[in-house]
């Protein structure tokens, strides 16, 4: 015997067994595929900047905005906390979008010894510039910018 389901699952979702919808992807109720009518939008997930740790230790998850913005359940998408943008508030803005007096980078692909004084040793050369690998959990999301000679912080 199968029960029918709340409002035909909203016409975003197939009715299931024991009349629990089946939600199509990024529709549901709540965070939940397999609740209510499947009548709300389901936002995207991101590594989480915050979240508290597992009994394991494991920390940054996959989070709904990646726990930085509100899920805007009309639309689907992610309205970000200021300080975070993109698909899911997935990375980082640059202050003041680098007043347009430089470019807004990766933390592993901005340059080193940037400041006045490695120029004038002759240490940092801007068409070689330093960089290093970094194995963070935030290597594609923290960004900051890298300043056109004679601006900066």
């Amino acid at each position: 015997v199968q029960a029918g389901c709340d409002n035909a699952c909203s016409g975003h979702g197939c009715c299931g067994q024991m009349g629990v919808c089946e939600c199509f992807d990024n529709w549901g109720l709540g965070l939940s595929h397999l609740s209510g009518d499947c009548s709300e939008r389901i936002c995207p997930f991101e590594l989480a900047w915050v979240d508290t740790p597992d009994s394991v230790g494991n920390h940054h998850k996959y989070a709904e905005c990646a726990n930085k913005g509100i899920c805007n359940r009309a639309t689907g998408e992610c309205e970000c906390f200021p300080g975070y943008e993109g698909k899911g508030c997935q990375r980082t803005t640059c202050p003041n979008d680098c007043s347009g007096h430089g470019r807004c980078k990766y933390i592993e692909d901005l340059p080193y010894a940037q400041v006045a004084q490695d120029y004038q040793q002759n240490y940092f050369l801007p068409q070689d510039p330093h960089t290093f690998t970094y194995y963070g959990w935030d290597a594609y999301k923290t960004r900051g910018c890298e300043w056109d000679p004679g601006y900066g912080d």
